[in-house]
């Protein structure tokens, strides 16, 4: 018996959140190995290799658009990858930088993430339509 909070989500959304997180986490890793925090730099240049490598997995992608996922958790990942775009945006636009990447390179970044966690937010939104 499935949980009236799971259901599946389609390999739309699994496709646009593989994507979403792969641009959040492989360019900031690489750029953190190259910086010196190499630990960081491994852990997230990992995470962003195993979004594409799910994207490009048309069999993963189908097992995980048809197994019933938690809709909570779904919606926790455009929410924390939202605030994680408007802190780039903010350290872009306004505040100092904790790192040196130059501000323009953490712009056009910030506002792709953005981009995409629309994307994968309306994904969501679309899976939650039944029919």
């Amino acid at each position: 018996m499935r949980s009236s909070t799971s259901m599946p989500l389609g390999t739309s959304f699994w496709r646009a959140a593989a994507v979403t997180l792969a641009w959040a986490t492989l360019p900031v890793g690489v750029y953190a190995a190259f910086s010196g925090v190499a630990t960081w730099g491994a852990i997230l240049t990992v995470i962003g290799l195993a979004a594409i490598s799910l994207v490009l997995n048309t069999s993963a992608l189908r097992w995980a658009g048809a197994r019933a996922s938690s809709r909570a958790l779904a919606s926790l990942l455009p929410a924390v990858l939202v605030m994680n775009a408007l802190t780039e945006l903010w350290y872009a636009l306004r505040a100092q930088p904790l790192y040196l990447a130059a501000k323009p390179v953490v712009l056009i970044h910030g506002l792709v993430l953005l981009a995409l966690t629309g994307l994968t937010t309306w994904q969501l939104a679309r899976a939650r339509t039944p029919g």
